[in-house]
Parts: C-alpha cells; sequence; structure tokens
C-alpha cells in the first residue's frame, strides 16, 4: 500500500487525467512486469497492462480506498491476464479441430521470457525458465507475491478465496519450482 498514491487517486476520481497519468507512470513497470510473467512474453504483458490501466481508469470510482491502487491495480491486470489465457486455450482448442479437419495453420509463437536483478543471470534464468513451465495458477501466484509484492491477504482478496488456500497453493508452487530446479543440478 501506498499512502502517496491516496492524493492522485481522489484527483483522478475528480476527472484529473493528469493525476491518473501520474498513478500509471507509477505503476507501469510492475503491471507490465506481472503480465509477462503471467503470459510468458513482454509484449503480452505490455498489452495486458494497458487493458488493466484503460480498465482501472473507466471503474476507478469503484476503487473503495485509494491507498489500495497497487493491490486494485494489480488484481486488474492479473484478471486480464486470466482471461486471455481462458481464451488463448479456446482458440487453441480450435485449431486442434481445424488440425483434426486437415487444416495445418503456423506455429505459435515460442515464449520469451525475461530475467530480472537479484539473482546471479544463469540462476535467475533458470529459475525463470522452470516457473514458466508451472501451470498457470502457479505461475500466477508466484508472480503476484514475489513480483506484485502482493500479501496473502490481498491475493486472498483477489482471488476470493481463504488466505489459508492461498499459503497452501504458493506452497505447492513453491514445492514443485524446487523440485524442477532439482533437476537441473
Amino acid at each position: 500500500m501506498s499512502s502517496d498514491d491516496v492524493p492522485l487517486v481522489e484527483k483522478a476520481v475528480q476527472g484529473d487525467r493528469e493525476a491518473f497519468a501520474a498513478l500509471v507512470r507509477k505503476h507501469q513497470k510492475s503491471v507490465i512486469a506481472l503480465g509477462h510473467h503471467i503470459l510468458g512474453d513482454f509484449q503480452q504483458g505490455e498489452d495486458a497492462a494497458q487493458e488493466a490501466f484503460l480498465r482501472a481508469f473507466k471503474s476507478l470510482s469503484s476503487l473503495r480506498d485509494p491507498a489500495k491502487f497497487r493491490s486494485w491495480i494489480g488484481g486488474i491486470a492479473y484478471k486480464v491476464c486470466i482471461t486471455w489465457i481462458r481464451e488463448e486455450k479456446v482458440k487453441a482448442r480450435a485449431v486442434e479441430n481445424a488440425k483434426d479437419a486437415g487444416f495445418r495453420p503456423g506455429a505459435p509463437d515460442s515464449l520469451k521470457v525475461s530475467v530480472d536483478g537479484g539473482l546471479p543471470q544463469e540462476m535467475a534464468a533458470k529459475i525463470v525458465e522452470m516457473a514458466g513451465t508451472l501451470p498457470t495458477e502457479s505461475r500466477s501466484l508466484l508472480a503476484l507475491k514475489y513480483l506484485q509484492g502482493m500479501s496473502y491477504a490481498e491475493i486472498a482478496e483477489l482471488l476470493q478465496v481463504t488466505e489459508e488456500k492461498v499459503k497452501s497453493r504458493l506452497h505447492v508452487a513453491r514445492t514443485r519450482l524446487r523440485e524442477l530446479m532439482g533437476c537441473l543440478q
């Protein structure tokens, strides 16, 4: 939570576009990173961030606590990404059905992932690569917790589950990631 977001949110709710632009500039990198890590592609992450900020602008008056803008915009971005993933699965099924009928479209683009600092470059690249192989839910939870810095309570509120469920699912995701990393040693 960021108390310095409060005046900007309050101005933006009253129609101040510059205040909203300042909020976008402030949170843009973290929202793009979240989209990138959930969707597995930087360009898609940028597109998802743009969509999230557009949705946030349109529904800014529904934000109950201006101090929670960061987690609110992260939640919107998460929902945009999950919707896009579901849509891609529907498209993938349609492509499979078309293949069964004899149509052979081009192969989908490979997923690209960048590495953020903190760890040695090679180790960070392996972690990101292995996390990319996890199921969408696990990958998304890890991104919300470690990239967005959301608390268990914030994630639980976003996903509409209990904190215990979030902790349990994150434990499973971290355990699976450790297992995958163990295969590399």
